[in-house]
């Protein structure tokens, strides 16, 4: 599977072999900048400009959890290898780091630490 952010507030999940669509993830207000899946498969994170991140369920779309907390559009979203950790960036230079199971923010880089957009990071 693959699966990508839409500018129409939505995240489309395809069938690689085949190109066919199989989930529309919604829930987001504007545009779906940032999205990942979770190391089992089972999940998948989206990031957008509406400043929330979401968790779905990859097999039947629904929405399990919303991530807020800020300011400006989240530009970036990340799961460790165990899954059990959430990173965002956003826009104002901020990274959050959440535990996935409870939603709760173990840590917060404020925007001192970037001088610019947190576009992207990877985790080991």
């Amino acid at each position: 599977m693959v699966i990508c952010g839409c500018g129409d507030s939505v995240a489309n999940i395809y069938e690689v072999s085949s190109g066919v669509l199989l989930r529309v993830l919604t829930g987001h207000l504007d545009i779906v900048s940032s999205v990942c899946f979770s190391p089992c498969g089972t999940f998948a994170l989206t990031g957008s400009y509406d400043k929330i991140t979401r968790t779905f369920d990859v097999f039947s779309g629904k929405l399990l959890q919303c991530f807020e907390g800020h300011t400006s559009p989240v530009t970036s979203v990340a799961y460790n290898k165990k899954g059990d950790t959430i990173v965002t960036g956003r826009w104002h230079c901020t990274v959050k780091i959440y535990n996935s199971i409870s939603i709760e923010i173990a840590v917060e880089n404020k925007k001192e630490n970037h001088k610019a957009i947190v576009l992207f990071f990877l985790i080991i």
